[in-house]
């Protein structure tokens, strides 16, 4: 049985999207929504602004966890099946612990918490290099990567793998600053993320990530965009 959600606690425009058929399949397990219906409940309910093209393709990439409808002459209607009622009632990690002793699972929790991240993503890591690149192939196509930085490893091998990652389509502006860099942590549109090493040192020691609240955010994402106004682009 599905309980109600709030759709602010999730990261992905998929799982968000699907918390409102959840919340609908908890009031009334027949009934199956339009993408442009989920997208004004998303708006003017929760004041999160997702459009219903980006849900239509969203639910049709996961169809396991949805069932479709099409009505003749009409857009398509979805509603909620058991696998997406599982996946939404899995608890929402606030702290990823990276073991490198583990080295594999750590390798996929962070590659998992990359996935969920959309929109435009402000990274601050006082080192950058091409391992710095690795986890943000993870990144959804299409999504803009502001990644401050003051230490850069300039060679081939960071150019080429920046290249990759443009033309798979993610947008990565390079920043460096000459102001002293000191804390390593991720802003999103949803949620900040302390880390606990910089991108390229995950897995060669113990670390965490660590999701914090929208007070905090707000303070850190102000200073980030004043700094950031003041930097001087790499590429």
């Amino acid at each position: 049985m599905s309980k109600k959600l709030n759709p602010a606690d999730f990261s992905s425009n998929f799982e968000i999207s699907l918390v409102i058929l959840n919340n609908i399949h908890s009031i009334d397990k027949g009934k199956a929504m339009s993408a442009v219906d989920i997208s004004k409940i998303l708006l003017n309910d929760f004041k999160i602004n997702i459009h219903w093209r980006t849900i239509t393709a969203e639910f049709e990439k996961n169809l396991i966890y949805i069932h479709k409808y099409k009505p003749k002459g009409k857009a398509p209607l979805y509603k909620i099946v058991q696998n997406g009622i599982d996946l939404l009632q899995k608890p929402i990690s606030k702290i990823i612990f990276i073991n490198p002793s583990k080295a594999l699972e750590a390798t996929i929790d962070v590659h998992s918490f990359f996935e969920k991240l959309d929109g435009t993503i402000k990274i601050c890591d006082p080192y950058l290099n091409s391992e710095s690149l690795f986890y943000l192939d993870s990144i959804p196509v299409n999504s803009s990567i502001l990644y401050l930085t003051k230490n850069i490893q300039d060679n081939g091998k960071l150019r080429s793998s920046l290249s990759v990652l443009n033309n798979k389509g993610l947008r990565i502006t390079i920043k460096s600053t000459n102001i002293q860099l000191h804390d390593r942590y991720i802003i999103t549109k949803r949620g900040f993320t302390i880390m606990g090493s910089s991108l390229n040192g995950i897995g060669k020691n113990q670390s965490f990530f660590i999701q914090l609240g929208n007070d905090i955010k707000k303070i850190v994402e102000t200073e980030f965009d004043k700094i950031w106004a003041n930097s001087t682009n790499w590429v």
